[in-house]
């Protein structure tokens, strides 16, 4: 679980909780800057809730919910 207070956590939810979400190439640059930085545990639960179609991820807004955010 991630710490929803951690300012970076928080500025990563806050940019994926929208329908819209971020291009790929947004996402795999975001990704590529967590991995380099040792965000591991960020980068993982991202792995693991982040949605996407059509080339845009996103964060559903069952599990920013579940984040009590």
């Amino acid at each position: 679980m991630i710490n929803p207070e951690d300012p970076l956590a928080a500025f990563v939810i806050a940019l994926l909780d929208d329908d819209n979400g971020i291009s790929e190439q947004a996402f795999e640059k975001l990704m590529a800057m967590l991995g380099k930085q040792g965000e591991a545990d960020l980068w993982s639960w991202l792995e693991r809730h982040v949605d996407s179609a059509d080339g845009r991820f996103w964060l559903p807004s069952k599990v920013v919910a579940q984040l009590g955010m």
